[in-house]
């Protein structure tokens, strides 16, 4: 295989896991490869912090857990409560936003 068709596949690849992301049918952990017992151990991180009254280190958490699955609903809950924890309303109410925002999309769709 020359460098030219392997910068093709690679290209296509991309486009591919783009399009994927974009449509909703794939996160960034499963183009990535991460497993989801590695998710889960992320999580269970992020719950301890926020637990033991580290909210702001908690919420680094869970916005790295709702960048690589932004379609798993309690990240975002976690968020929210992680964000609201250190009174910063707005950030909690943004990641509410979203997912009230999916569930009409999500909605909207399936009508």
């Amino acid at each position: 295989m020359t460098q030219q068709t392997n910068i093709a596949a690679y290209a296509e690849n991309l486009m591919n896991a783009l399009q994927s992301l974009y449509e909703g049918k794939a996160t960034l952990a499963e183009i990535q490869s991460i497993e989801r017992s590695e998710l889960e151990a992320l999580y269970a991180v992020g719950y301890q912090l926020l637990a033991c009254g580290k909210a702001k280190d908690a919420a680094a958490v869970f916005r790295v857990l709702c960048t690589l699955d932004h379609l798993t609903v309690k990240h975002w809950i976690a968020l929210a409560a992680a964000e609201q924890a250190q009174r910063q309303t707005q950030a909690a109410l943004a990641a509410v936003d979203y997912l009230t925002a999916r569930q009409q999309l999500q909605e909207e769709t399936h009508e």
